[in-house]
Parts: structure tokens; sequence; C-alpha cells
């Protein structure tokens, strides 16, 4: 993203040079302006969605990814988890994993205690938001 700041500060930059040099610069204040609003066009990606089931001492995550990509592929899936008794979410994730792949199994947990998963998809801008995050419990099989 700060490339993109960086591009969109020296494009106005120059189209206010543009109006005292009086057509002697190559691009015009109408190419800029077009070169702008293609940059200014991209963002973050908007918020995938995640699910879980549980297993034993494991829960099954799954990503959807978000209809908006903010105009650059998604490059990136990241899975977080946390003890959904806990305030804050660690602040990297337990995987990062690429678009085609959108499941992840969070093993080695404890059975009975209740676990908070989300997500975060990455494009050439950035991070999106995380997702709403879904809960569930490991347990052990019945028997």
């Amino acid at each position: 993203m700060a490339i993109i700041d960086t591009v969109l500060t020296h494009i106005d930059d120059r189209m206010s040079e543009n109006d005292h040099l009086y057509g002697h610069l190559s691009i015009r204040n109408d190419e800029l302006q077009r070169l702008k609003d293609f940059l200014g066009s991209f963002s973050v990606p908007g918020k995938a969605t995640v699910t879980v089931t549980a297993g034993d001492g494991v829960l099954h995550a799954t990503a959807v990814l978000p209809e908006d990509d903010g105009g650059n592929p998604i490059t990136a899936v990241k899975f977080f988890i946390k003890k959904a008794s806990d305030g804050n979410w660690p602040t990297e994730p337990a995987t990062t994993q690429t678009p085609t792949d959108l499941t992840y199994d969070f093993t080695g947990l404890t059975n009975g205690t209740e676990y908070s998963t989300a997500v975060v998809v990455v494009n050439e801008v950035g991070d999106s938001g995380m997702s709403d995050s879904a809960h569930g419990t490991p347990t052990a099989p019945a028997g």
C-alpha cells in the first residue's frame, strides 16, 4: 500500500506542476488522473468466512474466500486460533496457506476446551480484516 500511496502523491505533485508547465510534460493531467484512478482502485480484499467442525483433539477449519478480492488476486489465507476465553488474537497465524488450500486442521487441542478460529486473506495490497470467528470444542469419542 505504501508504494501506491507514494505513486499517488507523486501524481498529485506532477498534476500541480503541469498547471505551470503549460504542456511541457509528456503526460497530461487527464492521463495522470486516469492513472491515479486506476492505481487507487486497488484495495485489500473483503473479509473471508470460516467454519469449523470438532473432532478428538482437533478442529477442522474451512475458509471461504470473499467475493471482493480488492482488484488483485488473493495470494494467501492465514488461519488463526485461540482459546475462546482468551481476550486477544495471536499476532501470528497458526499457518499461512495458498488460496487453493482452504482447509486446515488445528491439532493437539484439549478436549472439552472451547476454541475460536478466524481467517485473514491477503492480496498484493495487504491483509483483509479478520473474519468473524467460528467456535468449536474438541471432544473425545464416546466409549
